[in-house]
């Protein structure tokens, strides 16, 4: 019997096995055996050890057996990081209110930080803790630093807002762009990512995998997005945010600017426009109606831009927040507000997000209120937002195994259908095999997340959209720097003077000129030769020919 024989493998190396099992393995139904493991569990290994790892502390598994265990110890991670055992392996993750220094907190540890979070219809909450919404579409700073000092800690966070449908009175989070270390990172709401405007694939290091600057990687279904001074930003369709490391150069009324406010520990000044003109709010909660989010919107419209990847005002125009402010018609939220009571039911620790009380009560209250307005406005989004609640309350917590949420609010994830080869995890280690890293060490830097674990035998293809679950030998072509490229993906490089091509695993390279008349550019997302001005290309795009 297959349940027996996992349970076998399980008891291997606790000397506690003989003690728990009286009678011959056949006797005993599935769910007996099921409620040894658990007291095994209790007896032999502590809620944050794991009997899959080896340790040097034998007390609980002998030396020379097949399975021993491990703990989390207090040196085991840097300062301000938690330790927690997830799929077997040792995990540091920064606690509430720090980010990872160089992106190491087991060595390293973390530092003091905020964050800055827009999400759902989209509502926003600052860095020091000032919440309210805004809907205009037309690209904006979320943030950056005031000035910019030239330090390596500097950037730029811009963000795209759109419509849920044409004259929807609501918007969402839709693209964002971030600037680090002298790199333009934009990820659309398809999640197709593009660098300096070129076509590029998860992971993206730069300038290396080895001697990371800046890293894009995707986890869980969000992006993120990392310089070495801990400033994070992470993504995905209606959901952005920043984790600012509380740096000297960040803090202050005139530190950082734009959307997510200042980072001055008051939440009352934090919507500041961009000649310096500031909105105060005693509250700290700015009023939702039609003159509060005219408050708000002239103060935000202002930090507009049109320095935005694809963005074409003419093609494409956009409103701004003070015109949409009007538009929002009532909503009565009383079915809504009943839909969204599990997240309320958190504040108290009951209900199928019990895990993510530790966010606190004020957060958990405007997140369930932002859940009834979202509810109210887009009908049948329930689902939708509290999958991006899950995203939120893990991405905090780190180790939040949350294994019944789908199941009571009627929210399925048919992960053998969205990605073959897998199944639903609702507490997975942030450190996948993937094609780069088929066999991950068994130390991670990052929280569990729910979703799709790819099959033994299977690692995870990030560089295709969406992730798929493949064997190592189908996998993408990886560059000396840690990039990626698809099979049979053809792309220049060099400026335009080398040509290369991922076959079988492998990058072949040759040297290659742009024809006569043209020079290296980059068009719809591709580098490419581009025909100077007064040419164009002949029939069969060979040559620039006189326009």
């Amino acid at each position: 019997m297959g349940y027996q024989t996992i349970f076998v493998a399980l008891l291997v190396g606790c000397s506690l096995a003989a003690q728990l099992l009286d009678r011959p393995l056949e006797y005993y139904s599935k769910v007996d055996l099921l409620n040894k493991l658990e007291q095994l569990y209790s007896q032999c290994y502590s809620s944050q050890v794991s009997p899959f790892l080896s340790s040097n502390d034998d007390s609980c598994c002998p030396t020379g057996e097949v399975a021993v265990c491990i703990k989390c110890t207090p040196t085991t991670c840097g300062p301000n990081a938690d330790c927690f055992v997830i799929d077997g392996q040792i995990t540091c993750i920064c606690r509430i209110g720090y980010t990872a220094i160089d992106n190491d907190p087991m060595n390293k540890g973390c530092r003091n930080s905020s964050e800055s979070t827009g999400c759902g219809d989209p509502h926003y909450k600052t860095l020091d803790g000032s919440y309210y919404d805004y809907q205009g579409t037309c690209p904006y700073i979320y943030s950056k630093p005031c000035k910019n000092s030239g330090l390596d800690s500097y950037y730029v966070v811009k963000a795209k807002n759109k419509l849920f449908y044409v004259a929807s009175p609501v918007s969402y989070v839709s693209d964002v762009q971030v600037e680090m270390a002298g790199e333009i990172i934009r990820i659309d709401e398809g999640m197709n990512l593009f660098v300096n405007e070129v076509k590029a694939f998860f992971p993206y290091y730069f300038p290396s995998k080895d001697n990371k600057k800046v890293s894009v990687e995707l986890r869980g279904g969000y992006a993120f997005i990392v310089n070495k001074a801990g400033v994070t930003v992470t993504f995905a369709r209606g959901y952005i945010n920043i984790k600012v490391p509380q740096l000297d150069e960040f803090l202050g009324r005139d530190g950082v600017c734009g959307f997510a406010g200042n980072l001055n520990n008051n939440c009352t000044d934090d919507l500041v426009d961009i000649f310096g003109n500031g909105l105060i709010q005693p509250n700290c909660r700015f009023p939702t109606d039609h003159n509060g989010n005219l408050r708000v919107a002239k103060i935000l419209d202002t930090w507009r831009t049109e320095e935005f990847g694809g963005f074409d005002p003419v093609r494409t125009p956009c409103e701004t927040g003070g015109t949409i402010a009007p538009k929002l018609p009532g909503c009565d939220t009383t079915q809504s507000a009943k839909d969204c009571l599990p997240i309320q039911q958190a504040i108290n620790g009951q209900g199928p997000f019990a895990a993510c009380k530790v966010l606190g009560a004020e957060r958990l209250k405007t997140l369930y209120e932002s859940c009834a307005f979202d509810g109210c406005y887009i009908k049948g989004s329930k689902c939708q937002v509290f999958t991006e609640f899950v995203g939120q309350c893990q991405q905090a917590v780190g180790n939040a195994n949350l294994k019944d949420w789908r199941a009571v609010t009627g929210c399925p994830m048919d992960c053998p259908k969205i990605r073959p080869f897998s199944t639903y995890e609702p507490c997975m280690s942030g450190c996948q095999p993937t094609c780069l890293d088929p066999n991950p060490t068994n130390k991670c830097n990052t929280g569990c997340h729910e979703g799709c674990k790819c099959s033994a035998g299977y690692v995870l293809d990030t560089s295709q959209n969406p992730p798929k679950c493949v064997k190592q030998q189908e996998c993408p072509c990886f560059d000396p720097k840690g990039n990626s490229h698809p099979e049979r993906f053809s792309w220049l490089s060099n400026n335009c003077k080398e040509v290369n091509v991922c076959l079988g695993g492998k990058i072949i390279t040759q040297g290659y000129n742009c024809p006569e008349n043209s020079s290296c550019g980059v068009s719809g997302g591709v580098m490419e030769c581009v025909c100077n001005k007064g040419f164009k290309w002949d029939g069969q795009k060979k040559n620039c020919i006189k326009a």
